[in-house]
């Protein structure tokens, strides 16, 4: 790749990860160059090292990490909360309340609950990267608004419009109501508002014939499976769209994704602290998919489960059982379908050959195919009754063959190459299988299948040893 191809890639790069409030380290660098760009990893060091060299990229070591810095925004944003006007700062934050007041207040005066001053510091850092405070900043800038008359100070410490100004802003058009929302309420507001409100343009989108995303995955636009329409889902943050049925997601799971916005597992961030560091250290929940790290989680997590994990949210809402009874549909649904787009080729087990093309197969053929058939474990008719072993003491070679025979063997050999063994297995999570064992993402969600309910397998022998 040409040098200023190589440099432009990498800055958009340290810049997209540092919108996403990722930490841009070499890992997370080479990982999103590799995949958007083609890159392999020697030689985006080696440009980034050039990059350094040149000074267009600052390297910068913090807390024993070493991350790197697009020099030039490095440099504005070191000196640019001193030099932040203070009329840019008191517009945004009177943006903030009338947006927040929007959303959550209504009519009745008694019932006004305001904004927080949690509330307005997270939608100015989602709507503006230059409006971030310091530790008791926002609120001085806050009682600033106050003596001016600008704000008012609720019963319950929030803090609301004045009355001319609110009573301006209740009768401004509801386009308004749409924007900046930090992604944390999205719970809250979708519950207050009408049907009105219910087409932001991060979410689900509606199905029409000239809507032209297609899904990543498998290359279909409105209708994936048996014809039927079907929504896609796009990243907030890096545009990626997949079907959720492609993502192996349940009914339920499905309509949450596609009802609020949607992170692929490249951008996931923790859905407490908003921020996708210690990625060994995070936990999705297979009720809602978001992410959590294990010591933000409310009670934190321990140790790190095995298999399927719902979080306390969705376990007190009752979610999880829900989900249970959809998790086996969907994935007999998924390990049936057979629509694979060219950019994943469908393994041996996804089109095993009927009787009907049995008559027109030619003889010499035939017996390759039955050798073939002999040596996959599993297709269509026997997915369903398949029992899965508890592979606790499997070396590697046992667990390549097992994934090797399940029609999976470029997969298998990745596999080898990790030295995955049985108890390695058993510990893998989600993500592990998606993006950290290079495998293109069709074979890897189909894998990702069977790793779970090995799992499963192996939480049970664990729990009936132990008794």
């Amino acid at each position: 790749m040409a040098a200023q191809k190589a440099k432009a890639c990498i800055l958009q790069i340290i810049d997209q990860l540092r919108q996403r409030k990722a930490r841009p380290d070499i890992v997370r660098i080479c990982h999103m160059a590799e995949r958007k760009h083609g890159m392999k990893r020697p030689e985006t060091e080696a440009q980034l090292e050039k990059l350094v060299e040149a000074g267009v990229v600052v390297k910068v070591d913090y807390k024993g990490s070493v991350s790197y810095r697009n020099a030039e925004k490095w440099k504005k944003t070191q000196f640019g909360h001193k030099a932040m006007k203070s009329a840019k700062t008191s517009e945004c934050i009177l943006d903030a309340v009338k947006a927040i007041i929007k959303l959550t207040d209504t009519s009745d005066e008694k019932e006004r609950k305001g904004a927080s001053i949690k509330e307005i510091e997270k939608w100015l850092a989602v709507s503006s990267d230059e409006m971030r405070f310091e530790k008791g900043q926002l609120k001085l800038h806050i009682e600033k608004e106050l003596e001016r008359g600008e704000l008012e100070k609720l019963p319950n410490g929030n803090y609301t419009l004045h009355k001319q100004k609110l009573s301006a802003a209740v009768e401004d058009n509801g386009d308004e109501r749409r924007r900046g929302r930090p992604p944390s309420k999205r719970k809250r507001f979708k519950k207050t508002h009408g049907p009105d409100f219910e087409t932001p343009v991060i979410t689900k989108r509606p199905v029409s014939a000239d809507d032209d995303l297609s899904c990543d995955y498998c290359l279909k636009t409105k209708s994936y499976r048996k014809g039927e329409p079907e929504g896609i889902l796009v990243c907030k943050d890096c545009n990626a769209k997949a079907h959720p049925s492609c993502m192996g997601y349940s009914l339920t799971l499905a309509k949450r994704a596609l009802d609020s916005p949607w992170q692929c597992i490249d951008c996931k961030t923790c859905y407490v602290c908003e921020d996708s560091g210690d990625a060994d250290m995070m936990l999705f929940c297979d009720a809602c998919d978001k992410g959590y790290h294990m010591n933000c989680h409310e009670p934190p997590v321990e140790d790190k489960p095995q298999g399927k994990w719902v979080c306390s949210i969705c376990e007190n809402d009752g979610s999880d059982s829900q989900e249970e009874e959809e998790y086996d549909e969907t994935f007999e649904e998924s390990n049936l379908h057979d629509e694979s787009g060219p950019s994943c080729l469908p393994t041996p087990c996804d089109s095993p050959i009927t009787s009907d093309e049995e008559a027109v197969v030619p003889s010499k053929f035939k017996k390759k195919n039955s050798e073939r058939k002999k040596s996959v474990s599993l297709s269509k008719s026997e997915n369903k009754e398949m029992v899965y072993p508890d592979v606790s003491r499997w070396s590697m070679d046992e667990v390549s063959k097992f994934f090797s025979d399940l029609g999976f063997k470029e997969q298998a050999d990745s596999l080898r190459e990790q030295e995955i063994d049985g108890q390695s297995l058993l510990l893998l999570k989600r993500s592990d299988v998606l993006t950290g064992l290079s495998i293109r993402l069709g074979p890897a969600l189909k894998m990702y299948q069977h790793v779970m309910k090995l799992q499963l397998v192996g939480v049970r022998s664990l729990q009936t040893s132990t008794r």
